[in-house]
């Protein structure tokens, strides 16, 4: 069972990392029109964008890494585990590298998820 927490948590860091370079090539990449007249050109532009294509990159490995979770945990259990990490990974990521701030509220709710997330890998 270690085993399969352990891919589940490199997953969920490796998938938080995807997002936070998404966003960065984003943020870099300005206003993004989705008009009809301009669709290829701003399609090409994200497609192009080294920080998207990362984010992408290891978004795919995340991906494996959770194929690889699922076939030896339930469903319902590893979703929960993989998804409160992930939500934590990316929270913590968003406030270290594109300086986000979150309130006390939202801080709360992060270490719920945490605990619910550590109660669900213990049992």
């Amino acid at each position: 069972m270690l085993n399969i927490i352990i891919l589940i948590i490199i997953g969920s860091f490796i998938g938080a990392g995807g997002q936070i370079l998404l966003k960065i090539g984003l943020k870099e990449l300005g206003d993004i029109s989705l008009e009809i007249n301009t669709l290829f050109i701003t399609l090409f532009k994200i497609l192009t964008n080294k920080f998207v294509l990362l984010g992408l990159l290891l978004s795919a490995f995340a991906a494996i890494f959770w194929i690889l979770s699922l076939s030896k945990i339930n469903l319902s259990i590893g979703y929960i585990i993989g998804s409160g990490l992930f939500y934590f990974f990316v929270i913590t990521l968003s406030i270290i590298f594109l300086k986000e701030k979150i309130n006390f509220m939202q801080f709360i709710g992060v270490c719920i998820t945490f605990l619910g997330v550590a109660t669900l890998a213990k049992s």
